[in-house]
């Protein structure tokens, strides 16, 4: 009898028409949760509220006490609205952020053919496609969609081995955007400067035209969010984001909410961080609006002087983008927190197997994983000195320990595969 053969070619083939079904599943899933009643409540209302304010040109405070991902949903919506589908636009707008996810899995995949072969790496696009959290986000108004997308797209247009001009632009107008969707993204900064001095210095000096094209378009793309944001601000304050200092003081002082009310009654505004909810820690009203930095910035040195317990405390700011809340818990399914239970456990999994990866490594795949690496410690960094962590912040970073723990993983098991029958024996004697 004789046997069947199949292809080389089979597999690979298979597996991408498998990915790709998997992929628009998600967008039909996504579309099949659309329930606009149950999304619009808290921070989604609120972003919902700012990106129609800033249509309408409606002075608000809001704007102070945030990022600017309402800028880019504003502009969705105006989209939407020349095509005369403004009775729909929220949906259109989470459907199109059930296709960014879907990029984003792809760029995953991009990204780690760069360190894996092709079987490995469709193995972690799989994984990447049945990420529940950034699928849950897909549902709703928030800034991890879009932040996810570019933030993946951004890695892989770095990776390129020769920058052009046009891509020098296209990276600083991504970099600017990030910032704009994430200013926490603030802290990645000076590790990207590092690295790109480290692996990258001579292409520097080589290029310093297109390099300085990119920076331009950068500040431009910010300034031009920043005059946006001012435009409708009650205290027209040209600023990134308005909640750095805020934040600062939630965390060192562990505020379970901070709010603020000015004396005239004009303008008030308050934070509650979910990590904080419904514990013991005190509550402060001030009549400091939160536009005032660096009133918040000297009051969380004040309570970090006054408690230098917090520098061990703080640690725990980490732990909550794993274990926490993830906020908000709208229109989510029966199944929704033992999804996250399960995601939570892959997480930390991933992320020890991440950092031990050093262990296996060889010396062509450094640059990659040092890349890697210091965005998540820069992650960490922040959630250390500026915000009490909330699981979403996550979300983005997930995708980053995924093929270098899949890597220690496998090449764990190759080392200590000759030893597993010594070790069956011992433990049966």
């Amino acid at each position: 009898m004789s046997s069947i053969r199949i292809p080389k070619r089979f597999f690979p083939i298979a597996g991408f028409v498998l990915l790709t079904a998997v992929l628009l599943a998600r967008i039909v899933y996504v579309v099949s949760r659309i329930d606009v009643s149950s999304t619009l409540r808290f921070l989604p209302l609120e972003y919902q509220n700012r990106a129609m304010q800033l249509l309408s040109g409606t002075p608000s405070s809001f704007p102070e006490a945030w990022g600017f991902f309402y800028i880019p949903l504003a502009m969705f919506y105006g989209f939407i609205d020349l095509l005369g589908l403004s009775e729909v636009r929220v949906e259109a707008f989470l459907t199109v952020q059930a296709v960014m996810g879907s990029l984003s899995v792809v760029f995953c995949y991009l990204l780690t053919r760069r360190i894996c072969n092709k079987t490995a790496s469709l193995l972690i696009a799989f994984t990447a496609a049945l990420y529940y959290p950034l699928l849950y986000t897909h549902t709703l108004i928030l800034s991890e969609s879009l932040f996810t997308f570019l933030f993946l797209g951004f890695l892989l247009l770095l990776l390129r081995k020769q920058q052009s001009f046009a891509s020098s632009v296209a990276l600083g107008n991504l970099f600017a955007l990030l910032l704009i969707v994430r200013p926490v993204f603030l802290s990645s900064i000076p590790f990207l400067l590092l690295w790109t001095l480290v692996y990258h210095r001579s292409a520097v000096w080589k290029n310093k035209l297109p390099i300085a094209a990119g920076l331009g378009s950068m500040a431009l793309t910010l300034f031009i969010a920043g005059t946006l944001n001012a435009s409708i601000s009650t205290h027209h304050r040209f600023t990134l984001a308005g909640n750095g200092g805020v934040n600062v003081a939630m965390t060192q002082c562990q505020f379970s909410r901070l709010e603020y009310n000015l004396p005239d009654g004009s303008d008030s505004f308050w934070f509650s961080p979910p990590a904080y909810q419904g514990s013991e820690h005190e509550s402060k009203m001030t009549e400091v609006p939160f536009s005032d930095q660096g009133y918040y910035l000297r009051l969380g040195a004040a309570c970090l002087a006054e408690h230098p317990e917090r520098l061990v405390e703080n640690f725990k700011n980490i732990w909550h983008i794993y274990d926490s809340t993830f906020y908000p818990d709208l229109n989510s399914p029966s199944y929704h927190q033992d999804l996250l239970n399960f995601w939570r456990w892959i997480a930390i999994g991933a992320t020890l197997l991440f950092f031990l990866f050093p262990l296996v490594w060889t010396r062509s795949e450094r640059r990659i994983y040092l890349l890697f690496c210091g965005l998540v410690l820069s992650l960490y960094a922040i959630m250390y000195i500026g915000n009490p962590g909330e699981e979403r912040y996550l979300v983005p970073y997930f995708f980053l320990l995924l093929p270098h723990a899949a890597l220690t993983l496998v090449r764990g098991m190759h080392t200590i595969k000759p030893w597993l029958p010594t070790l069956i024996t011992i433990e049966t004697k």
